[in-house]
């Protein structure tokens, strides 16, 4: 519905900060996307989120800006990684972490999410445009 429908509507925009209906249409969807594979443990999940969101910004202000103003830049990078860490983890524990040991599933999960939040914050850190880059490589690499 965002991509079909609102970001139509507001394609006229210069600037991301005036799509407004995208992104809170895109919020909207991932809630009800999340309600309904969830069910009954939506509010763990949402719990999942908001731990997730809280671990990654605290973890971008202590590792990548370690000073005052590095509160901005880990309010801008370490939240969205937190939401994408947090959403990847979600899907990979419902459907790969299944464990009767309840201390193997944990280390399982624990390892899982760091790596997860590991990756996803050093693409959002030192990524920049790192899909045309990817495209770039493999152009280059095809035109040898």
């Amino acid at each position: 519905m965002s991509l079909c429908v609102i970001f139509r509507i507001e394609k006229k925009s210069e600037f991301i900060s005036d799509l407004v209906y995208t992104f809170i249409t895109l919020g909207i969807a991932t809630l009800l996307g999340m309600y309904g594979l969830m069910g009954k443990k939506f509010l763990g999940g949402l719990l999942v989120l908001l731990m997730s969101v809280i671990i990654s910004f605290i973890s971008w202000y202590i590792v990548f800006y370690n000073d005052f103003w590095g509160i901005v830049p880990a309010i801008y990078g370490g939240i969205p990684s937190g939401v994408v860490a947090g959403l990847l983890f979600l899907i990979t524990d419902a459907n790969f972490l299944a464990d009767d040991n309840k201390y193997k599933r944990f280390i399982k999960r624990l390892s899982t999410y760091s790596v997860l939040l590991i990756i996803i914050s050093v693409l959002f850190a030192k990524g920049g445009d790192w899909i045309f880059e990817i495209s770039e490589y493999f152009k280059n690499k095809a035109g040898r």
